[in-house]
């Protein structure tokens, strides 16, 4: 499966002046296959993984400079190390926290030397030892974006038609809608796809969805204590269940402490399976300046799992003439949001922004806001073909320096004035700037 981020990794290890790569994200989103893609670009590669193998922790136990480090690596592994040529790969580094601190010294001392590191809870170990600012460069990876998802499936005659023009014909746009719900089942987690892709099964896909989901709830007590795995277990579970919505603790659980609720959600987000999306009042960039911590609601890492955790008939989601399946159409919300994070830059931090009208007497919301050159531009989400846009309006009107709103749905690809309305499909190409006209 071709990858996005494949083409800035490669961008960013072939810099001149190239730093030591740090891969994020959640676990089992495709960091390590990356890299070993990437690796075919070279005449050696060596791969140290400190899960699989802790013994190479103690190469780093006494030595951190990369003059010390390269012999104890070449000896462990029985291959030899020659900048310039080997592709050096640390992988599931965040248990060898001393490696990380390494990372610097390879930038500083042996620059020559390509060097990628990865891990799937590596945010609590750089909350510990701290981030090598300056040099080492970060690159977060996501699920597979729907693009890539077509992709895969061998979909290139659709996406090219998309891309060439935003006014397909009918055939085509239902058939991309049809690939949407697919998206929507399987979801972006590489094996799923991968799976998908062989067998076109999804009742197979969902096995091997139960197996991701447990995989994290077993990740749980690497990273919370004995007594926050509980709450950890009712946010996951729940996050799926309230998207779409403002966030309060007492809809996880009304008899815990908002406290207990708070920490644990915090530790969902450090690891990577949900999103905050944040409150801001969009008067000016960046979005992050005028956020309310306060007031925000959840992103889930992948569809596909969200829809896992939450039983959803498969039936209903086949079946379905829309994407309104629950929540009044909070799963098309959740779709937005993952198609935002994977088509941002991957080297930018992952956020998410909405924003809904601060006077008591409205209700006014919108789903999503994105900082796009230079400017902020609101999204709107329904999940039909139709549908008022009543918070978008009232946005444009309150706030006329921005010179465009998106209203993402079912519909055809429309543009009337400063609103711009885009089929779930073409949200990629949008925000991508292939398609802003």
């Amino acid at each position: 499966m071709n990858r996005s981020a494949y083409n800035y990794l490669k961008t960013l290890i072939n810099q001149k002046n190239r730093k030591p790569i740090l891969l994020r994200g959640a676990r089992q989103i495709g960091k390590s296959y990356l890299v070993r893609q990437l690796a075919k670009n070279f005449e050696n590669f060596l791969e140290l993984n400190f899960e699989e193998q802790p013994n190479a922790k103690e190469i780093f136990a006494s030595a951190l400079t990369p003059s010390e480090l390269v012999p104890k690596i070449e000896g462990f592994l029985n291959k030899k190390i020659e900048p310039g040529r080997t592709l050096l790969f640390f992988d599931e580094i965040q248990d060898c926290p001393q490696a990380i601190i390494a990372l610097r010294y390879f930038y500083e001392k042996m620059p020559a030397l390509h060097v990628i590191a990865a891990g799937s809870l590596l945010d609590f170990e750089l909350d510990k030892i701290g981030i090598p600012v300056g040099r080492v460069e970060f690159l977060f990876l996501n699920p597979l974006s729907f693009d890539e998802f077509c992709e895969a499936l061998g979909e290139d005659v659709l996406l090219e038609q998309k891309r060439q023009s935003p006014k397909i014909s009918d055939v085509a746009h239902h058939r991309l809608l049809e690939l949407v719900r697919a998206y929507l089942i399987v979801g972006g987690m590489p094996e799923v796809v991968a799976n998908y892709c062989a067998n076109r099964s999804f009742i197979e896909c969902q096995r091997l969805q139960n197996t991701l989901i447990n995989t994290y709830r077993q990740d749980f007590n690497k990273y919370a204590k004995r007594q926050q795995i509980q709450y950890l277990e009712k946010v996951f579970d729940s996050i799926p269940r309230l998207l779409g919505q403002k966030l309060k603790y007492s809809h996880i659980d009304p008899e815990a402490k908002s406290r207990t609720i708070n920490d644990a959600l915090g530790l969902l987000c450090k690891a990577g399976v949900v999103f905050k999306n944040y409150h801001s009042s969009a008067n000016g960039i960046p979005l992050g300046s005028e956020v309310d911590h306060q007031h925000f609601k959840c992103v889930s890492v992948d569809v596909g799992l969200a829809l896992r955790i939450l039983g959803l008939d498969l039936a209903q989601v086949i079946n379905s003439s829309s994407i309104d399946l629950i929540n009044k159409g909070a799963i098309a919300e959740q779709f937005v949001g993952q198609e935002i994070l994977a088509n941002i830059s991957p080297t930018e931090s992952p956020q998410l922004y909405h924003w809904h009208r601060e006077a008591r007497t409205s209700n006014a919301e919108l789903d999503f806001l994105v900082q796009l050159q230079g400017g902020i531009v609101p999204i709107e989400v329904k999940a039909g073909a139709t549908g008022r846009l009543r918070s978008l309006s009232q946005f444009m009107v309150e706030k006329p320096q921005h010179q465009l709103g998106v209203r993402i749905y079912s519909g055809p690809y429309e543009k009337r004035g400063k609103i711009l309305s885009l089929p779930f499909y073409l949200l990629g190409d949008f925000l991508r700037g292939e398609r802003r006209e």
